[in-house]
């Protein structure tokens, strides 16, 4: 029972498929009567309890409004993006100024929330914290019987595939994904008794307990890498300010860099000060710097070689492959100077001025290259190039790249001949390697945890869905 988003049922491949007649009802597009959507509501019609439309279960149904200009203060103003898989979430909170809360979007305790549109079925409940809310055009409110359905009950059934790919199938709407209120109501439900409602709650909400109690675990163990690879350098993290106002005197600004923000900080590499290791530019550390190479989409291809771009770095600087570019697999052949070699470091040199500097190390096999935005770094014998991947994200994190990248366009840069300046302290091989080896078993317990939280809650939603069903 794993939580689909939209893009996932996307990639099912049935798109050829058989439809009776007599089974055409409600809507006549091929999209509404595909096979995954079929065989998710025959298991509903089978279920043991009683199948209810949703429309039976609400006492009152109204949508949000829409409000585009915000404020520093006022209103909490919830959108779509402010809900994730297990409620709200308080990532980027905005507010709105009016008068008062229109009448019709008042919150109650306990009223439901489900997006209509942009990531369809996304829900919440509504806490005694959020009753000064007002809710956007985006979001539907809705007034449970609760004497028939518990809010956390069917937040539970929505989550699971269930009730996600009944969203998918009535969705209505074009580019963006909608639901309308007439959709909605249609949407079966599965009711067994409040008992075995609570029941059910019961087991998900241990289960979320449980997932997030090793999610923390993991997310505090990964944390902590940072401050051990500075600590067996003797460093301390510095406090580097990303002041936007600053007085600078003349005697300062040289010919080669005008842009202000260079000079915003007196000495970036004060803190290394700390070490007793040799500290070393970039330069003298490798063998060579090499860009990767544009690639439109005249230079792309289906089922061509993977170009990596700043998206496969993530922000432990691990590669991930969850959304690729595909170039020409004649380029194999063609730009043979491009292909990626092992034990190469891949440098983010271009993306926003936060993310200027992300590291990841590449050491697979088969054919890969990369966009223009990551240099390739290949060290010199006696650095173990993870240890270099390892000191540029602390970089990254830190603001040592933030502070001296260029900016243009909307666009922040480190270029190969400001990179090649770049000052690391080096300590010997054996050290690179404990440090290198403590690090990867740190990574390696971290993402144990989290594959055991995944596992706890997939367990549980197996689990919570026999019980629904059989």
């Amino acid at each position: 029972m794993k939580t689909m988003k939209l893009n996932d049922f996307q990639q099912l491949n049935s798109q050829i498929f058989t439809v009776w007649s007599d089974e055409i009802r409600e809507r006549f597009d091929p999209y509404y009567f595909r096979v995954e959507f079929r065989k998710n509501m025959e298991q509903i019609d089978k279920s043991k309890f009683k199948v209810v439309r949703f429309g039976e279960l609400m006492k009152d149904l109204k949508n949000g409004v829409e409000i585009r200009t915000y404020s520093d203060s006022g209103y909490r103003y919830l959108r779509v993006t402010d809900i994730d898989d297990f409620g709200l979430n308080s990532n980027d909170p905005r507010h709105v100024k009016v008068d008062q809360i229109p009448e019709k979007i008042k919150l109650s305790e306990d009223d439901f929330l489900i997006s209509r549109s942009g990531s369809l079925g996304l829900v919440s409940i509504v806490t005694d914290k959020m009753l000064d809310y007002i809710l956007s055009s985006h979001i539907f409110k809705i007034s449970l019987d609760t004497e028939k359905i518990l809010p956390e009950y069917l937040a539970i059934f929505f989550r699971g595939s269930l009730g996600q790919l009944q969203f998918f199938q009535k969705n209505n709407g074009g580019i963006v994904p909608e639901i309308n209120q007439g959709a909605l109501k249609s949407i079966k439900i599965p009711l067994p008794p409040l008992a075995t409602q609570n029941k059910i709650v019961t087991i998900m909400q241990k289960a979320y307990a449980e997932k997030k109690q090793k999610e923390e675990k993991a997310q505090k163990l990964l944390a902590s890498i940072d401050g051990y690879v500075l600590g067996e350098l003797g460093i301390k993290a510095p406090e580097i300010k990303r002041e936007m106002v600053f007085e600078v005197g003349s005697d300062r600004v040289g010919n080669s860099r005008m842009d202000p923000l260079f000079y915003s900080q007196r000495n970036i590499y004060g803190f290394l000060r700390g070490t007793k290791f040799k500290i070393k530019f970039v330069e003298d550390l490798v063998e060579y710097l090499q860009t990767g190479f544009a690639a439109g989409s005249k230079n792309q291809e289906a089922d061509g070689v993977i170009q990596i771009r700043p998206t496969n770095i993530d922000n432990n600087g691990y590669l991930k492959f969850d959304k690729n570019i595909y170039v020409k697999g004649e380029y194999v052949n063609t730009r043979q100077k491009d292909i990626l070699q092992k034990e190469e470091i891949l440098f983010n040199n271009t993306n926003s001025q936060e993310l200027v500097g992300k590291t990841s190390y590449f050491n697979l096999d088969g054919y890969y290259f990369c966009s223009n935005h990551i240099t390739r770094i290949k060290v010199k014998e006696g650095l173990n190039p993870i240890y270099l991947k390892l000191i540029f994200n602390i970089y990254q994190k830190i603001g040592i790249f933030y502070n001296i990248c260029t900016n243009w366009n909307n666009q922040s840069g480190v270029n190969i001949k400001l990179l090649k300046t770049i000052k690391i302290p080096i300590p010997s091989l054996v050290t690179q390697n404990k440090i290198v080896g403590k690090v990867k078993s740190h990574y390696s317990y971290a993402q144990t945890l989290q594959k055991k939280a995944r596992e706890v809650l997939n367990k549980a939603k197996e689990l919570v869905e026999g019980m629904i069903l059989r």
